[in-house]
């Protein structure tokens, strides 16, 4: 169902501090069958707020994700890069 492997680290970063995450306007950043999962699953769930340092938690796992995306690419990029003849 995804097509990109990090799309889920991103979720969080898009709404912190939102009480209602169908509120939140994902299109273009996840594909769509990903927001209506994450829609059906605010709506039929109840959750509870993270203290801060609980978000704290979550925002480096975050980071650490994109980070993480931007290596595989550089190591993608390298491994399929045009030989020069």
């Amino acid at each position: 169902m995804l097509t990109e492997s990090f799309l889920p680290g991103r979720f969080p970063t898009l709404t912190p501090s939102v009480q209602d995450p169908t509120k939140v306007d994902l299109t273009g950043v996840l594909p769509s069958a990903i927001i209506m999962s994450v829609l059906v699953t605010a709506t039929t769930t109840h959750g509870q707020r993270l203290s801060d340092s609980e978000w704290k938690v979550v925002e480096r796992a975050c980071d650490l994700t994109d980070k993480l995306e931007e290596a595989r690419r550089k190591v993608v990029d390298l491994l399929f890069r045009p030989t020069k003849d």
